[in-house]
């Protein structure tokens, strides 16, 4: 008696380039509105119309649903059944839990970089310490500003844990919806490099308590700035970052 196997299904390769077409065409189509959001050329509160947007963009309503889920699980668009899709209002709710989010995830990230404490990733964020100080030096701030991201981005990557920077990544993205409202937060580049160059010297030593704690204190003097400044003279821009069930 002969043992038979169940006859395996053959894909259609046809169909899965097909399938992976669509899937780039609604990531294209999700970084598009991203940006669009992003930088409010698409304001809170707006309401995404399929038929427009399809005409506009010049694609089908498949791959733009797609993006529009894409947009959803990012928190950046709420879909919902017979109202279609909104793009999601600021909060300053949200703004203020995204930070604490954040402040978790790279207080942990500091701790495990200081018993890691790999040298290229230790070689790299000095490299960009020191940049940040000759961009300050040199009045350009815009280049500070990308370093110093930069430079949490590379301590977060840097710890070893894959789940904390895709998670990071994520907080990040919807924390640049609030870049406007931060914009008016008074920072001080000279300070926050001094706060930098502690951090590292921490990890470098090993001391992971300690640098956790100035990760964690680095990012809540952000979130204490942003208070006093809301709580002093919120402007039109911090007032956009408040809901009606949080008018404070």
């Amino acid at each position: 008696m002969t043992a038979t196997t169940p006859q395996t299904q053959m894909r259609d390769p046809f169909t899965e380039v097909d399938l992976q077409r669509r899937e780039l065409l609604a990531e294209r189509i999700a970084g598009s509105l991203r940006a669009a959001i992003i930088d409010g050329r698409l304001q809170p509160g707006t309401r995404l119309t399929e038929t427009d947007l399809a005409q506009r963009l010049g694609v089908s309503r498949v791959p733009l649903r797609e993006a529009f889920r894409v947009l959803e699980a990012e928190g950046i668009v709420s879909i919902q059944p017979h109202r279609g899709v909104t793009i999601s209002p600021l909060s300053r709710k949200e703004m203020l839990e995204l930070f604490e989010v954040r402040e978790m995830i790279e207080t942990k990230a500091a701790e495990l970089l200081a018993v890691h404490r790999d040298p290229a990733v230790m070689r790299a964020l000095q490299t960009m310490g020191d940049e940040m100080r000759v961009a300050v030096e040199a009045g350009d701030l815009d280049a500070y500003y990308r370093l110093a991201a930069a430079f949490h981005d590379a301590l977060v990557a840097g710890s070893g844990n894959g789940i904390l920077g895709r998670l990071h990544a994520q907080i990040r993205l919807q924390l640049r919806r609030y870049q406007m409202v931060m914009s008016g937060v008074p920072d001080s580049p000279a300070q926050s490099i001094l706060e930098h160059d502690a951090l590292l010297a921490c990890i470098r030593q090993g001391r992971a308590d300690d640098a956790g704690q100035l990760a964690r204190e680095h990012i809540r003097a952000l979130v204490r700035r942003f208070r006093a400044i809301d709580e002093k003279a919120p402007d039109p821009a911090h007032r956009q970052a408040r809901t009606e069930d949080d008018p404070r």
